[in-house]
């Protein structure tokens, strides 16, 4: 019996970047996000341990040179929070 690998990979078109997340690795509270997708097509992940539906949610989101942005300077209208999924 082979274990699989499986990763959730992020495409951010308008920044031509993309990242990748291994799943496989200890699944905690801090690891799972809700997904939301937006009536613009893009879809969001936030921190499920964090949520709590207001402005000060955290979510994934990337800046301008593609690195990683603090949960806490994120918001889901940003474009660097927002991804499409091919």
């Amino acid at each position: 019996m082979t274990k699989e690998k499986s990763a959730i990979f992020f495409n951010n078109a308008a920044r031509a970047t993309s990242f990748c997340f291994d799943v496989t690795r200890n699944k905690t509270n801090s690891t799972i996000f809700k997904h939301v997708m937006g009536d613009n097509g893009f879809h969001t992940f936030s921190s499920h341990k964090y949520y709590r539906e207001t402005p000060h949610d955290m979510f994934i989101a990337l800046q301008k040179d593609g690195i990683p942005r603090k949960g806490n300077k994120t918001c889901r209208l940003h474009k660097g929070s927002q991804f499409l999924i091919i």
